[in-house]
Parts: C-alpha cells; sequence; structure tokens
C-alpha cells in the first residue's frame, strides 16, 4: 500500500518551495490583488465616460416616464372623485361607466409602462405589476361597492336576515293565535274557554306591538340614527319577550290543566318556540347593528376601496421618487466622478498598499494565533476547565485542527451529560430521581423564601401495586410504572417536576401553588391515573394515595416538607379518601403506623401472629360442628391488635397476600390435628377483597387442601357483602371456581352492605352470616328481630344455611332457636381460643352434651 508520500510528484506551481509557507501564499496573493488595483483605477476613468454619455440619453427617457405616471394619477384621482359622487347618488348610470372608464384608462397607461427598458433595467417592473393589481382590484370592488349601494338588502344585512328569517316566525306565530282563537270559538260556550280566548287576544296584541316595536328599531338605525331611542327600543323589545314569553308559559299551564282543546294546546307551544326563535333572531340582529358592519357599503369602503386607493397612490409616489432620484443620482455621480478620478486612482494604490500590510497581520491573527489558543486548549482541556474559547478559523490548516479539537470537546461534553443524567434520572422512567427533586425542592423553597411565595410537595404511592409485581410479574409492573410516568407529566404543568422515588413511589413538585390548587392538582392526578390500563390481556385498574405539605404552612426546608408530605400520603391511603392534606394532629399517629406497618412486615416474617377458634355450633342441639379462624397480632408494646387494624395495615403495605396465605395454612394445618384426634370440624377464613383479585388464589388453596388432607368441603371461606360487589363479575368466576372444587362460600356481616340479589342467585354461596349489630339487640330492638327473620327466611328460600353472629345471652340463643337460624357464634358459646384451649373446650363440651 502507497502513502501520499511515496505517489509520484506533479510539477505544479503549488509545489514550489516558496508556496509551503502560509506566509509566502499571502504575500504572492498581496502582490496579485496590487496590480489588479491598478488596472482597476486605469479602467475607471474610461467608465466614467462612457456613463456621462448614458446619463444624458437617460434623462429624457425619465421625464416621458413622469408624464405617464401623472396620466395614471389623473385617471385614478377622477375615478375617486366619480365614484364619491355615485355614493351619494346612486342613480346616475353615466356615472358609473365613467368610474370604469378612468380606470381602465389608467390600467391602459400602466401597461404602456411594463415593458418600457427603463423600468426592466432598474428593477421597477414588480411595482408596475403590482399597481396594475392593485387597479384591476379597485376596478372590482368599485363594481361590489355600486351593486351593494343599489341594493338595500346587501347594504343593510339586518334587513335581509329580519325579512328572510324573522318574518317567518311572524307569520306563523299570528297564524297559531289565529287557529287557536277559532277553536276556542268552534266549542261550546264555557268561562275557562273565555277566559283562554281572551288570553290568547292579549298575547297577540303584546306581539303586534313588539313586532311594530321591531320595525321602528329598524327604521331608527337605518335612518336618523338616535342611539339613545335605539337603546330605549332594544329594552322596550326585550321587555315585551319576556311579559309574552310568561303570559304563554302561564296560559300552557293553565290549558294543560283544562279542556281547551288540543289544537289551542298545540298552538301555544308553536306560539312560544316562534317567539323564543324571533327574539333569538332579534339579539343577531342587534348584534349586527352594534358592530361595524350594520352597513355592508362603509365596510367595504373602509376595508377594500380605501386601501386600493392608498396602495395606488403609495405605487405611484414610489415610482415617481424613484425616477427623480435615479435622474438626480445620474447628475450628481457625474459631477462627483469628474472630480474625484484622480484621487480614486492615489486612494486605490494606497488601499493596495494597505492590503499588504494588513495581510501580514491578518495572517498573525488568523494561523498563528490560532494555533497557540488551540495549544492552551488542550492544556486546560486536561483539567476541565474549559476556559480557553476557540477562535473562528479562517484557513484549512487551523480549520481542520480547531474542528477536530471541537469534535474532541463535544464528545466529551456528551458523556459527561450522559452521566449527569443518569445519576440525577430514574433508569426505568426517565424521571427525575430523588436527589434531583431535593435539589430543586430546595431550589423552589429558595425562591419562594425571596419572593413570600408559596409552593406545594407531593407524595405518591400506588395502591396495591405489590399485588400487580407478584401476581403479574415485574416486567408488567415496570410497564405500569412507565405509564403511570407518562400521564403524571402529561397532566402537570412544564413548571412542574414529577419524580420517581423508587418503587411504586412517586413525587411532585408545584411552584407556586398554594393548598387548594395542590389539591386541584391531586384531583386530576387521580383523575388521570383513574382510567383502566389494557398490558397483556389484564385489565388493570390504577389508583393510589397522595400525601399534600406546603411551604411554609407546613416546612421551611426539603427534609421536612418529605417527612410530612409522605405522612399525609399514609393518611390518605389509611381512610381511602385518594389525598389528604398534611395535618398535625394526624402526624404522631402516622408515625407510628409507619412503625407498625414495619412491625406487622417482622412478625409475619417471625411467625408471631397467631390464630384463635371461635366455635360455630347448631342452634337447635348445641352441637359443635366448625369453627372460624381469626387473627391476632400480641405486639411487644401495643398489646393485642385486633383484626380491623391489621387487614386495612396488610392491604396498604401489599402484605395481604402473603398474610391470607399464612392464615389459610395455619387454618388448615390446625383442621389437620383435629381430624387425627377424631374431631371433624370445619374451619372458616376470612378473604379480603384483595385476595379475589390474586389470580393464584384457587391454586393456592387447592395446594394447601392437597398438602393437609382436609377435604374441600371442610373449608368455608367468608367474604362480605361489599367486597363481592367491588367487582362482581370477577368475583363469581373465581367463586365458581372455588365451588367447583367443593370449597363452601359464606357471605360475611350480611346486611350491612350493598349486595345484589341478582348476584346473589348467581353466586355458588352455601352460607349466610347474620351481622352481630342486628342480632345483639334483637331482643331489644324489634326492627333488628324483623331483619334478622328477614334474612333467616330469605336464606332458607334460596337453600341457604344461616349462621348468626354476636350471640352473647340466652335470650337471644332462644329467640334464634325460635327463628329456625341453622348455626350461631359469640361470647354466649365461647370466645376465640388458641387451638390446644379449643380442642379442651371442644372435649368439655362434648362430654356436657353427652351427659344432658
Amino acid at each position: 500500500m502507497t502513502t501520499p508520500d511515496d505517489q509520484p510528484k506533479k510539477y505544479t506551481l503549488l509545489n514550489l518551495q516558496v508556496f509551503n509557507s502560509l506566509r509566502n501564499r499571502y504575500a504572492v496573493a498581496a502582490a496579485v490583488i496590487t496590480v489588479a488595483v491598478a488596472g482597476g483605477a486605469f479602467f475607471a476613468q474610461h467608465d466614467v465616460n462612457q456613463a456621462h454619455r448614458q446619463t444624458s440619453a437617460n434623462i429624457e427617457i425619465r421625464n416621458s416616464l413622469l408624464e405617464r405616471s401623472r396620466h395614471i394619477r389623473d385617471a385614478v384621482w377622477r375615478a375617486r372623485a366619480q365614484l364619491a359622487a355615485l355614493l351619494m347618488e346612486p342613480g346616475q348610470g353615466d356615472r358609473r361607466a365613467s368610474v370604469d372608464g378612468n380606470i381602465r384608462q389608467a390600467l391602459s397607461d400602466t401597461e404602456s409602462l411594463v415593458h418600457h427598458p427603463w423600468i426592466r433595467s432598474h428593477g421597477e417592473q414588480a411595482k408596475i405589476v403590482q399597481l396594475q393589481h392593485a387597479l384591476i382590484a379597485l376596478g372590482k370592488a368599485a363594481q361590489t361597492l355600486i351593486r351593494t349601494r343599489m341594493d338595500p338588502d346587501r347594504q343593510y344585512p339586518a334587513l335581509k336576515y329580519a325579512r328572510g328569517t324573522m318574518l317567518p316566525r311572524v307569520q306563523d306565530f299570528l297564524t297559531m293565535a289565529g287557529l287557536a282563537m277559532d277553536e276556542l270559538q268552534s266549542g261550546d260556550p264555557h268561562p275557562e274557554r273565555s277566559r283562554v280566548y281572551r288570553d290568547i287576544v292579549q298575547i297577540r296584541h303584546l306581539g303586534e306591538q313588539m313586532i311594530a316595536n321591531f320595525r321602528m328599531y329598524l327604521a331608527n338605525r337605518i335612518g336618523t340614527f338616535d342611539e339613545q331611542a335605539l337603546a330605549t327600543q332594544e329594552a322596550s323589545i326585550a321587555l315585551q319577550h319576556r311579559q309574552l314569553s310568561q303570559l304563554l308559559a302561564d296560559l300552557q299551564r293553565q290549558v294543560r290543566n283544562g279542556d281547551s282543546g288540543l289544537q289551542v294546546d298545540a298552538s301555544l307551544r308553536a306560539m312560544s318556540e316562534d317567539i323564543q326563535g324571533w327574539f333569538d333572531d332579534f339579539e343577531k340582529v342587534k348584534q349586527i347593528n352594534h358592530s361595524d358592519e350594520w352597513r355592508i357599503d362603509k365596510v367595504q369602503m373602509r376595508d377594500t376601496i380605501a386601501p386600493l386607493f392608498a396602495r395606488i397612490w403609495n405605487l405611484l409616489h414610489a415610482i415617481n421618487t424613484q425616477i427623480k432620484n435615479s435622474a438626480d443620482s445620474d447628475v450628481s455621480a457625474l459631477n462627483v466622478i469628474a472630480q474625484n478620478q484622480n484621487r480614486l486612482i492615489w486612494i486605490l494604490a494606497s488601499l493596495g498598499l494597505g492590503f499588504i500590510l494588513a495581510g501580514f497581520f491578518a495572517l498573525e491573527r488568523t494561523v498563528l494565533r490560532p494555533l497557540a489558543t488551540v495549544a492552551d486548549a488542550l492544556l486546560t482541556e486536561a483539567s476541565d476547565e474549559h476556559s480557553v474559547t476557540l477562535p473562528r478559523a479562517q484557513v484549512r490548516e487551523t480549520r481542520r485542527l480547531v474542528n477536530a479539537f471541537r469534535e474532541m470537546r463535544r464528545q466529551i461534553q456528551q458523556r459527561q451529560v450522559a452521566l449527569e443524567h443518569q445519576a440525577l434520572h430514574d433508569a426505568l422512567t426517565g424521571l427525575p430521581n430523588r436527589s434531583l427533586l431535593i435539589d430543586r425542592l430546595q431550589q423552589a423553597i429558595f425562591t419562594a423564601r425571596r419572593d413570600h411565595g408559596e409552593l406545594a410537595l407531593l407524595m405518591m404511592d400506588l395502591d396495591r401495586f405489590k399485588e400487580i409485581n407478584d401476581t403479574l410479574g415485574h416486567q408488567v409492573g415496570d410497564r405500569v410504572l412507565k405509564d403511570v410516568a407518562a400521564r403524571l407529566s402529561q397532566t402537570l404543568r412544564e413548571m412542574d417536576t414529577v419524580a420517581r422515588l423508587g418503587g411504586d413511589e412517586f413525587a411532585i413538585l408545584l411552584p407556586g401553588t398554594n393548598v387548594e390548587q395542590a389539591k386541584l392538582a391531586a384531583t386530576k392526578t387521580l383523575a388521570a391515573l383513574h382510567k383502566n390500563l389494557e398490558l397483556d390481556g389484564h385489565r388493570l385498574h390504577c389508583s393510589a394515595s397522595i400525601g399534600i405539605a406546603a411551604f411554609p404552612q407546613h416546612g421551611s426546608d426539603a427534609q421536612t416538607l418529605i417527612q410530612r408530605a409522605d405522612v399525609a400520603m399514609y393518611v390518605a391511603k389509611r381512610n381511602k379518601s385518594g389525598a389528604a392534606v398534611y395535618d398535625p394532629r394526624e402526624d404522631q399517629h402516622s408515625v407510628g403506623r409507619l412503625a407498625l406497618m414495619s412491625d406487622l412486615h417482622n412478625a409475619l416474617e417471625s411467625n408471631e401472629l397467631l390464630l384463635h377458634y371461635q366455635p360455630k355450633v347448631i342452634v337447635a342441639t348445641g352441637s359443635v360442628v366448625g369453627v372460624e379462624a381469626l387473627l391476632r397480632w400480641p405486639h411487644p408494646r401495643h398489646g393485642w391488635i385486633p383484626p380491623d387494624e391489621v387487614i386495612p395495615l396488610a392491604e396498604q403495605t401489599g402484605l395481604i397476600r402473603p398474610l391470607t396465605f399464612w392464615v389459610l395454612e395455619q387454618a388448615l394445618r390446625q383442621s389437620m390435628r383435629w381430624r387425627e384426634q377424631g374431631h371433624h370440624l370445619s374451619v372458616a377464613v376470612n378473604l379480603s377483597v384483595y385476595s379475589l383479585q390474586d389470580s393464584e388464589l384457587v391454586s393456592e388453596i387447592q395446594r394447601l387442601l392437597a398438602r393437609y388432607r382436609v377435604p374441600a368441603e371442610m373449608l368455608y371461606l367468608e367474604i362480605t357483602e361489599s367486597g363481592m360487589m367491588s367487582d362482581p363479575t370477577h368475583a363469581v368466576g373465581v367463586l365458581a371456581r372455588l365451588d367447583a372444587m367443593g370449597v363452601r362460600l359464606a357471605i360475611d356481616d350480611f346486611g350491612t352492605g350493598f349486595s345484589s340479589l341478582a348476584y346473589l342467585k348467581q353466586l355458588p354461596v352455601d352460607e349466610l352470616k347474620i351481622d352481630k349489630s342486628f342480632v345483639m339487640q334483637m331482643t331489644q330492638d324489634d326492627n333488628d328481630a324483623v331483619i334478622v327473620r328477614s334474612i333467616i327466611e330469605l336464606a332458607h328460600n334460596l337453600g341457604l344455611h344461616v349462621v348468626a353472629e354476636g350471640i352473647e345471652n340466652a335470650e337471644v340463643w332462644d329467640l334464634l332457636r325460635i327463628l329456625r337460624c341453622d348455626q350461631g357464634q359469640g361470647y354466649y358459646v365461647s370466645v376465640p381460643l388458641p387451638g390446644d384451649e379449643f380442642t379442651a373446650w371442644l372435649v368439655s363440651r362434648n362430654k356436657q352434651l353427652a351427659t344432658g
């Protein structure tokens, strides 16, 4: 392979040693330029003499052009005067022809200028063409104006609108009134019909007055135009319309309640529609009369004719000015050139010499100095200072060097920007991360404090996102997070900051926003997230909880605002309110709740939770046939925490799924032990509404039943009415699969929710459990007793068993026996007990029943 040095050399002028240096090349170029300047000065004298002869010849041509321009101007003036006279007296046909003739004469003179050699040579042909177009447009506009002035309907749009639209409504109104009056006169005389007849006569008279007033209104606007009288007439017409509408409405109510005939009722409706339509048209006429376009010929004169005349005068003035200036400049140029001819030659020679000297200094500036600057830039680039500004290269050698250095700097800066973006943005969603959020929050606080302004910080956490991850996988979860990020960015302002803090937690910074505006933004955000998301055949519903903290009300630094917005978010999640503003009264409780959530997670992993069992007894015999498994949490600091506090905590933290499976496994393990001891008891487990949405619920239950060898019919799953009705279609599908396995299903707390009997009939339910709020006071409150009896009868008619909860005394027990309730549970029978204690209680209970 040959290199450039190996190529055969071509002995041209550029290969000489003298041209290897940029300085030498510049010196040779300067010498050539000097010779060219001297030659140019020699030929300048010859050009001056020739220009003198040419200028003298042009003076005569320009004078003739000015004369033609004057003819055009005179013709346009005549056309304008005749057009003004024609507007005053439209009937003079000879003036219409004169207007058109003068415009045609001006066009003819303009046509002769278009192709004139002087016009072409001086670049004025475009102005002449523009003048032609303006004259043509003026002719068309003048004809349009004359036609408008000759036709009143075209001249006054309101008059045309009144004739074409409002008059048919008036005629229909009067016709309908006449038909109603004829109908009333044709029937049997009756006081009621006579009164209606008089009212219609009054309405017709009032309508005729309003129409007459409208005619006076049009005459005033088109004729004398008294502005005060015009306003009075408009107010009078509006008042008459309101009176007429009220009379028609009152009469329609009377006719509707009386016996005046179908034609009268139909006529009154038509009259009401005509009057309302007429008044709507009147409003449009009034709007026209108050606008600049109430008289079209004035609009045409102002918007079309006058601008065209002005454009024509401007074009003629510009053409005349150019012609005169050109003549004057030619004469002046001859004198100046004649006086300065010799001086110019010496100036050119001096400039050539000066160029040679300046060239050397230019070489220093354009080549040598840039090379030194690039060298300095390379030294500073290594220290990342970027303090040297690269010059603009003037020659090829330095240009290539400078461009190469700029490309290197650009690539380095791109890599730095990419690294900074990765450090300050979330990799999944591209949103700012916690670091960038804190930086922008601190800057926003500084600005708000300086300007005495406000800002708001929103902390947002997706509800049940952990379920989506655990159930559908992290890929679906990532797509959900991207969709949420896109919705948030599209919903909020460009000045707002949306950040992802990790997991399913987002933050929104709203500069210049108070608490009320932040609430509106939170509502808008929740509405944007409410739309369902379709992913891989799964229809997901996104909801979130938002906490709001504002500066300076809730904190004066970034960390305080973040912490208090986080507290407000957990308050919103706990109350299921969607959004909540920070409240100091909730702070301690919320912080404790955060610690409690962490404790629950640890308790579930450390197996610190317990199950207690409450017996279900046949009311008629007292025999124990099953138990209900109840969750208990012996907290080391807070004592026993009941299920109604544990379950919401689990739902908020995403622990409801592992907690449900833990309860099922513990309950079935205990059921296996009792079966091994000879106690065949069914066991009931409560399911959360979130459990019904778990796609692995059915398979997990099937696995646990097989593992602990418990027959499916010995497991009861209890679901509340509200939980079942939150998504009844999905609930029917899940419960049908469980029923097909043989698992028994029960509706818990029946009577307190909003269940539909139609869905209740479709659901594969085996048992209804009456809520204890009805059972406990049924011996004192007859309404509760009626409700309990109705539920028992409904359940038996549907072929379902009934279990009464909350039995606390013998009176309630005896009344339930009378009402034929199937089973019962409550403190009257036994409090919930741990598994071993329940076994001892069961043995003792069976002995008592055996001995009678």
